[in-house]
C-alpha cells in the first residue's frame, strides 16, 4: 500500500512577527506553508471579547499558564503544534483507531483527564480518592480539594462545572451565532 506524504500545514503569522524570527523558524519545519500578512482579530469566527474572556478564564481562575514559552524556537514549536492539531488532528488518550474498544477504566480516565486543570498524576490522585465517577460527579469543593494536586481554587472550579446544569438542545442552539 503506497504511503501518502505528509500534509502540508498552513500557518498564518503577522507582520509585526518577522522580528522575533518565528516565522523563519516555523519555515524551516518539515512541510510547513507561512503565509506573513497583517492579522486582524476580525479573522477569528469568535468575538474579540469572547477570545480575552476565555483567555483570562484559564489563566486567571483556572490558573493555567497558556503557552509558555522559552523564546522563539519554543515559540515556533507551539505554533506549530496547535496549527498541525487544528488541521490534521491530535492523538487522544487510550486506544488508537482499529484497535480493541476502550475499557472501562480507560474510559473513565478520559473522562478525569478531561477536567480542566486536570493532568495525569491528578487524574491517578483523583482514582485513588473517589470508588467511581458518580461519587466524582456528587464532590463538594471541601472534598476535591483533599485530592492531591488539586488547590481549592481549582476545587471550586470543578465543583461548579461538575455541579452546573448542563445546557439544553434550546440553550445551546440559542447561544450559538
Amino acid at each position: 500500500m503506497p504511503k501518502h506524504p505528509p500534509a502540508p500545514i498552513h500557518i498564518r503569522t503577522d507582520t509585526q512577527e518577522q522580528r522575533s524570527g518565528i516565522p523563519a523558524l516555523l519555515a524551516a519545519m518539515p512541510q510547513v506553508h507561512i503565509e506573513v500578512t497583517p492579522l486582524r482579530v476580525s479573522h477569528s469566527q469568535m468575538r474579540p471579547e469572547s477570545i480575552r474572556g476565555a483567555l483570562t478564564y484559564i489563566t486567571a481562575i483556572l490558573r493555567v499558564p497558556i503557552l509558555p514559552s522559552s523564546g522563539p524556537a519554543d515559540s515556533a514549536h507551539l505554533v506549530y503544534m496547535a496549527a498541525k492539531q487544528c488541521q490534521i488532528g491530535f492523538a487522544t488518550y487510550g486506544p488508537a483507531a482499529g484497535r480493541r474498544r476502550a475499557s472501562l477504566s480507560e474510559q473513565q480516565m478520559q473522562i478525569v483527564l478531561s477536567l480542566p486543570g486536570v493532568g495525569r498524576a491528578t487524574a491517578r490522585a483523583v482514582c485513588a480518592r473517589f470508588r467511581n465517577l458518580h461519587e466524582l460527579l456528587n464532590a463538594d469543593a471541601a472534598t476535591l480539594a483533599t485530592v492531591p494536586g488539586v488547590s481549592p481554587a481549582r476545587a471550586a472550579a470543578l465543583e461548579e462545572l461538575l455541579h452546573a446544569a448542563l445546557p439544553s438542545s434550546e440553550a445551546g442552539s440559542a447561544g450559538e451565532a
